[in-house]
């Protein structure tokens, strides 16, 4: 939590209102300087039956989002984990349905669909990544999102085995680093085939500002699941994919940064410029001349040191 006075208790009392009953809370306050914390607690005075189910955490300074989700997931204890961002809310029977599909599939992770909410309209948003086979699964994952965690619930083995968790300064992108490793480590993915979350499309969000730090944080984590995949021996169609996304990451640090050192990371990704599914025929073209003059600047700078 940071700064949210504004949403906290609509989050809260969705959270607390679960048909499911043994469930741990557990909320960590990055130094919010509102009425965050006090309205939290206003909103546990209403539900007593959850008192003693929650841990309020705080921070002392302010660290941002990937340190503070580390500070949530080390102090969860549940066989079960999942996330909810402070300014959105849930469907009374998220939790349970999310567990009960786990356990009827013998699963290791959930997923369920959700509403975009923005200011004058909502939209349904259907998830689909249930396929059977690990290498389709991810792809349409990488394709079609969300790249979130807030509507998963994944077993802990997940995040113990696979020794998963949030690379500490780097704040945007840092679901999608999480959440893919955890879909790897998945050997089953079940659907709970309902629409339970209710993600708030909040303009003054980190998902929904710009800044360097934001295409450098990005960028690390994009990269930290090539490396990972690149590691786990992925190829195919998989391959290709994340291939196109360290790309974009690349390109979006080059562009908004002008850190030319980006090109040089994975250099065998600038060739599927035109293959790329996530770039318009513009895009593609503007990528195309920057990763061909990097490959012209190099042949120049080699030739002055010979």
């Amino acid at each position: 939590m940071y700064n949210v006075e504004k949403y906290i208790s609509q989050c809260a009392s969705s959270l607390f209102g679960q048909t499911y009953d043994n469930m741990e809370y557990v909320f960590v306050d990055d130094c919010s300087n509102d009425g965050t914390v006090r309205d939290l607690k206003d909103c546990l005075s209403k539900h007593p039956q959850r008192k003693e189910q929650v841990k309020i955490l705080f921070n002392c300074e302010n660290r941002g989002v990937a340190f503070t989700r580390n500070v949530g997931l080390r102090n969860a204890t549940g066989d079960y984990i999942g996330w909810c961002d402070a300014d959105d809310w849930v469907e009374a029977d998220m939790f349970e349905g999310l567990l009960e599909s786990i356990l009827k599939a013998n699963a290791d992770l959930a997923y369920c669909h959700y509403f975009e909410e923005g200011s004058c309209r909502r939209t349904v948003k259907v998830a689909d990544i249930s396929n059977p086979d690990k290498e389709k699964r991810l792809c349409e994952y990488l394709e079609k999102g969300p790249n979130t965690l807030w509507n998963k619930l994944a077993s802990r083995r997940l995040y113990a085995d696979g020794k998963v968790e949030f690379l500490d300064g780097f704040d945007y992108c840092e679901d999608f680093n999480v959440s893919t490793k955890l879909l790897y480590n998945a050997q089953k993915v079940a659907c709970f085939d309902k629409i339970c979350y209710h993600y708030r499309m909040n303009m003054a969000s980190i998902c929904h500002s710009f800044s360097k730090e934001k295409c450098v944080s990005g960028f690390r984590n994009v990269a930290d699941v090539y490396a990972f995949l690149k590691s786990e021996g992925m190829g195919g169609r998989l391959q290709r994919y994340m291939t196109h996304n360290m790309l974009n990451a690349k390109l979006a640090l080059w562009t908004y940064c002008k850190d030319i050192a980006s090109l040089q990371i994975y250099p065998e990704t600038n060739s599927l410029v035109f293959s790329n599914p996530f770039l318009g025929i513009k895009g593609k073209v503007a990528a195309f001349t920057v990763c061909t003059l990097y490959k012209m600047m190099l042949k120049v700078l080699n030739a002055v040191k010979l």
